[in-house]
């Protein structure tokens, strides 16, 4: 009924059918205010978010 409002962290978009919002690429969660990249205490290392971490099939 494109009446449902989103609470989306810092005014990312919001899909007003189904309330959800519409996150950027680096960004995860209900809300879109869990980064995927982490910056680290280097300039030019990050960290991956444990969310997006998954484990693949073991090779034997």
């Amino acid at each position: 009924d494109c009446s449902l409002l989103c609470r989306c962290f810092q005014g990312v978009r919001c899909d007003r059918v189904n309330g959800r919002c519409l996150c950027p690429l680096t960004w995860l969660g209900p809300t879109c205010s869990e980064a995927l990249l982490q910056q680290t205490s280097e300039v030019s290392s990050f960290s991956v978010s444990p969310r997006m971490r998954r484990t693949g099939k073991r090779s034997t």
